[in-house]
C-alpha cells in the first residue's frame, strides 16, 4: 500500500515539474518501450491472441476467391488449406513470410486448377479438385518446410444471373419432356 501511495506521489510531483501535456524522461521511456512492463495479463493477452489466430488460421486461410472456368463462368469458391509448419529452420530460412506465401500459392493453384475445368466438373468433381489442389501445394512447399496436410472446397457459388438462366433452362427442359409424353400418351 505504501509503494501506490509513493508512486502517485512521484507520479504527481513528476507532472508539476514537467507541466501539462510535457512528458519526463520516465514516460519518454516508457512510451519508446512499450513491451518493457506489460505484465502477466498483458503476456496473457498476448499469448491468447497468438493461440487464437493459429487456431482460426487454417479456417481463414482463403475464402471467396474469384476463378475464371474453363468455360468463361466466373465462380466464387470457399476453400480451406490445412498445413502445418513442418521443419521452422527451413520455413524461416527459405522464404520471407510463409504463411502469406502458402496463401498465395494456394490461390493461385485454385485457379489454375478450376481455370482447366468446366462448371459442372467443378460442381461435381470438389473432391478430385480438392486432391489435386494438395498434392500441387505439398510438393510445393516442401522446400519451404510446409507440409499441406488437407485441402477442402467448401462451397463454390455461381453468380445470381447464371443460377436464373440455369434455373430457366432446367425449367425448359422439364416442360419440353412433359410435352413429348403427353404427346406420346394421346
Amino acid at each position: 500500500m505504501d509503494n501506490e501511495v509513493v508512486s502517485m506521489k512521484e507520479s504527481k510531483r513528476r507532472e508539476r515539474q514537467c507541466g501539462p501535456g510535457r512528458y519526463s524522461s520516465h514516460d519518454v521511456e516508457a512510451l519508446e518501450n512499450p513491451d518493457s512492463d506489460i505484465g502477466l495479463c498483458g503476456w496473457l493477452l498476448v499469448g491468447l491472441s497468438v493461440m487464437l489466430m493459429l487456431v482460426t488460421l487454417p479456417i481463414s486461410i482463403w475464402m471467396c476467391i474469384k476463378v475464371l472456368t474453363k468455360d468463361s463462368v466466373t465462380v466464387s469458391v470457399d476453400g480451406v488449406v490445412y498445413y502445418r509448419v513442418q521443419n521452422a529452420t527451413l520455413a524461416v530460412a527459405n522464404i520471407t513470410n510463409a504463411d502469406a506465401a502458402t496463401r498465395l500459392l494456394a490461390q493461385t493453384t485454385l485457379r489454375n486448377v478450376l481455370g482447366t475445368k468446366n462448371l459442372a466438373e467443378i460442381l461435381s468433381d470438389r473432391e478430385e479438385i480438392a486432391h489435386s489442389m494438395q498434392s500441387t501445394l505439398d510438393d510445393a512447399t516442401d522446400d519451404w518446410g510446409i507440409k499441406v496436410e488437407r485441402v477442402e472446397i467448401k462451397d463454390v457459388k455461381l453468380p445470381l444471373q447464371l443460377q436464373r438462366a440455369m434455373a430457366a433452362e432446367a425449367e425448359a427442359t422439364r416442360e419440353a419432356r412433359a410435352k413429348v409424353r403427353r404427346s406420346r400418351s394421346s
